[in-house]
């Protein structure tokens, strides 16, 4: 939570959209961190834990798309500037 919060009061990257990757990613780490909780002795639904896990693989696999697609879009953008 910490790293949230820092992101989110001192914005260490010059560029905006790196902000506000950098925002997501943490989050997304954050969310998949509490996540695993489930994971535990504390709750013995198999059926629970099964949904969680998946939940937790759409998410991952969400911002691994996000990710992606920031990356490709940036170097577009920076290849039709050198244009």
């Amino acid at each position: 939570m910490f790293a949230v919060t820092y992101s989110f009061a001192v914005r260490p990257f010059i560029n905006r959209n790196m902000n506000y990757l950098d925002i997501v990613n943490e989050s997304t780490i954050m969310f998949v961190a509490y996540a695993t909780i489930p994971y535990s002795d504390f709750l013995l639904d198999p059926y629970f834990k099964y949904d969680i896990g998946w939940i937790v693989i759409f998410v991952f696999l969400a911002n691994l798309a996000g990710n992606i697609s920031f990356i490709f879009a940036s170097a577009l953008l920076n290849f039709y500037r050198k244009l």
